[in-house]
């Protein structure tokens, strides 16, 4: 982390109508936060609504709507009811699942740099049912891809603007960034598959 910098931490909390409720995917909300090594967290905890801090002290954290992270540096630690501890680091993508209590944060020593985007609808709920996303399996190492912090910039930047039909552009940005989260998740087992099968076969 660059310790020339101040850390930051920058929301927005979106509306949402019965036509995007049609749509059948819509964000919620958007952000971006650099917490630096020692820095408190959250931030600025009056910049969120309160349901977004009820029993966030306690760990155990419950929202009715979606959210993926994704971690372009520094550490930390993701937990859920169904999971239990799971460490964060560099490259890490993690979701949020409704009605899954859960709690996350940086690590005091090194801080880290956060994207993320809330999402709900009927699509998302779809994909959960259908097993694409999967609150048992809510964390993943993705690695730094340029393209994927675009996208989540892009989502920020949409958020930031709420310009007509912006729900219709942010569920389309939500629905990048998933299908990137599911390829890597495949190639990753993939990978471990080909590594496995080559190890009997030396063995």
């Amino acid at each position: 982390m660059n310790t020339g910098r101040s850390s930051y931490s920058h929301s927005r909390y979106l509306t949402y109508s019965d036509r995007d409720r049609r749509w059948e995917i819509y964000a919620t909300c958007a952000g971006e936060s650099l917490i630096l090594p020692g820095s408190p967290y959250p931030l600025v905890p009056e910049d969120h609504p309160q349901q977004y801090l009820r029993n966030w002290a306690e760990r155990g954290r419950t929202l009715h709507e979606f959210q993926v992270h994704y971690t372009t540096s520094g550490e930390g630690v993701f937990t859920s009811r169904i999971t239990g501890e799971i460490p964060v680091s560099e490259g890490t993508i993690f979701i949020l699942f409704p009605g899954v209590a859960h709690w996350y944060s940086p690590k005091k020593e090194t801080g880290w740099h956060d994207y993320y985007i809330g999402f709900t609808g009927s699509y998302p709920e779809r994909l959960l049912t259908a097993g694409f996303l999967d609150p048992e399996e809510p964390v993943y190492s993705a690695g730094l891809h340029s393209s994927l912090i675009e996208n989540f910039k892009e989502a920020v930047d949409i958020a930031e603007r709420q310009t007509p039909g912006f729900q219709m552009k942010m569920g389309s940005v939500v629905l990048n960034i998933i299908a990137r989260t599911v390829s890597y998740m495949l190639q990753n087992q993939q990978g471990l598959e080909t590594k496995q099968h080559r190890e009997k076969t030396v063995a």
